[in-house]
């Protein structure tokens, strides 16, 4: 969190989309996996994910996130700062 402040950037959503395949219950457990799969080294990042329910072994939802980079101080959409394309950017995964 310090860093995010001393660099005045955040990420924050821009779009989101949800797929809900089956319900879930309460206590139910559940396998949450997210991964980065897009990072254009100046505004925008893309993050993905997936609920899988441990006792049926089934998807219950995927997800899909664009985001942006923000200030901090003023909410305002920011290039990215070079800490985050470097560390943002290696962990990118080619899901096509």
């Amino acid at each position: 969190m310090t860093d995010y402040q001393r660099l005045d950037r955040g990420v924050a959503i821009h779009k989101a989309s949800y797929e809900y395949f089956l319900p879930t219950f309460e206590n139910e457990e559940l396998l949450i996996a997210t991964w980065l799969t897009a990072c254009d080294g100046k505004l925008r990042l893309e993050r993905r994910f997936q609920m899988i329910s441990l006792s049926t072994g089934k998807t219950v939802q995927r997800g899909h996130w664009q985001l942006i980079c923000v200030a901090l101080s003023s909410g305002k959409a920011t290039r990215l700062p070079e800490e985050f394309i470097k560390y943002y950017g290696k962990a990118v995964i080619d899901i096509e």
